[in-house]
């Protein structure tokens, strides 16, 4: 294996304190990444890198949506471009800095 990227889309939402607490988040690229790690070392798979599908919120080719999100920091702007366009850094980011 030469690399990799991955990600989950989710719907985020800023709650009153303009913080986003995405738990499913951290768990669901926690599980990849430690079978990755198991495949690194009980199958001894080369791997060269990973990262995730993005690390800013996107408006993902296929969709053209801003609701599903994926990534590190979420901006603050829905479909129809409405929003005050803010970064906020989610749990997930804090999270990921420590893990890389």
């Amino acid at each position: 294996m030469s690399g990799g990227w991955n990600g989950i889309g989710v719907v985020d939402s800023l709650d009153k304190n303009n913080e986003i607490h995405d738990d499913y988040r951290i768990d669901y690229l926690s599980q990849n990444i430690n079978e990755m790690s198991k495949a690194i070392n009980e199958d001894k798979v080369d791997v060269l890198g990973y990262t995730l599908w993005t690390q800013i919120d996107v408006i993902p080719h296929g969709t053209i949506e801003m609701s599903k999100l994926y990534g590190l920091i979420y901006i603050d702007q829905d479909d129809f471009w409405d929003g005050n366009k803010k970064l906020f850094k989610k749990d997930f980011f804090h999270w990921y800095q420590k893990i890389i």
